[in-house]
C-alpha cells in the first residue's frame, strides 16, 4: 500500500517501457489492408438536424426549379413570359399589388426591347 491508505488501485501504473526492435513490428498488416470496417458519419443527415435550413433557404428551395430549360432565358421567350405574366395579374381584377406587378413586367418587357435595339447598333459598328 506504500502510503496510500484506503485507496490501493492508485498505487498501480506503469513502472517502465522497454524498446522494441523495427523486426517486431513484421506481423502488422500492409498499408491499407484494415480488417475492421471504417465508419464514416453521414455529414448531410447529422447538418439536417443540427442546422434546419432557415425560413428564407426553405423558400428558395421551394421558388428554384431542379432542371432549367435553357430556351427560357432566350430574350424573346422572357419578354413572351414577361407580358403573359402582365396580362395574368391585369385579368385577376385585385388592383392594388396585382396592377402594380403588371406595370412592372410590361415596362420590363419594353426595356427589353430597348435593349435589343440598342445591341444591334452596337452589332451593327
Amino acid at each position: 500500500m506504500s502510503g496510500l491508505g484506503r485507496l490501493p488501485h492508485l498505487g498501480i501504473g506503469v513502472s517502465g517501457y522497454d524498446r522494441v526492435s523495427p523486426l517486431a513490428e513484421d506481423h502488422l498488416p500492409a498499408v491499407g489492408t484494415s480488417t475492421r470496417p471504417i465508419f464514416l458519419p453521414g455529414s448531410e443527415a447529422l447538418d439536417d438536424v443540427l442546422r434546419p435550413p432557415s425560413l428564407e433557404e426553405r423558400l428558395a428551395l421551394d421558388v428554384v426549379p431542379a432542371s432549367l430549360d435553357l430556351g427560357l432565358t432566350e430574350p424573346a421567350t422572357m419578354t413572351e413570359t414577361r407580358l403573359s405574366l402582365a396580362a395574368a395579374f391585369r385579368d385577376a381584377g385585385l388592383g392594388g399589388v396585382t396592377d402594380d406587378v403588371a406595370r412592372m413586367l410590361e415596362h420590363e418587357a419594353e426595356l427589353d426591347e430597348e435593349i435589343r435595339t440598342a445591341m444591334a447598333l452596337v452589332l451593327r459598328g
